[in-house]
């Protein structure tokens, strides 16, 4: 699942109470009893979903415009594509729920930015009319395991064509 997170899935992100020591059992049963699901930590898709969000919601924060977000293209997707006051941003998301494996930044492989930026290249060709400055950034979006955003770090032009 990509793109936009729906309200259903957004009510998700928020981890069930831990007050007064409670286990996750007993909180299980509370929920039970009063109707509700408990929460499930989220799969990996979700996590992907989440990420590109938190991101995207970011950089409009920061006063990018969004032009595109999971732009499939020659070579691969770009997750999202923006503009800020220098030119076109390609933007690689990584979210993860942990640095066990190291940053979500080191995630982005040769030759997944070999993809990124063929991609980037084709969409420069179908859809801007003129010479535009562009560069290819990393988001890394490290969230817990319920999907709340702990850090957001985004990494300006984190690799070159």
């Amino acid at each position: 699942m990509t793109g936009a997170v729906s309200e259903e899935l957004a009510a998700r992100f928020l981890p069930p109470p831990r007050e007064f020591g409670e286990s996750m059992d007993s909180i299980g049963k509370i929920l039970a009893c009063l109707g509700l699901k408990q929460r499930a930590p989220l799969d990996r898709y979700e996590l992907a979903a989440v990420g590109e969000e938190a991101a995207a919601r970011w950089l409009k924060s920061q006063g990018y415009a969004i032009l595109e977000r999971n732009y499939a293209g020659r070579g691969g997707e770009i997750d999202i594509i923006a503009k800020d006051r220098e030119g076109i941003v390609f933007v690689e998301v990584k979210a993860r729920t942990s640095e066990a494996f190291g940053r979500p930044s080191e995630g982005v492989s040769r030759d997944k930015q070999r993809k990124l930026v063929n991609t980037a290249e084709s969409y420069l060709v179908a859809k801007v009319k003129r010479e535009e400055v562009w560069r290819l950034d990393i988001a890394e979006v490290l969230l817990d395991k319920w999907g709340r955003v702990e850090e957001i770090n985004i990494i300006e032009g984190a690799f070159r064509p």
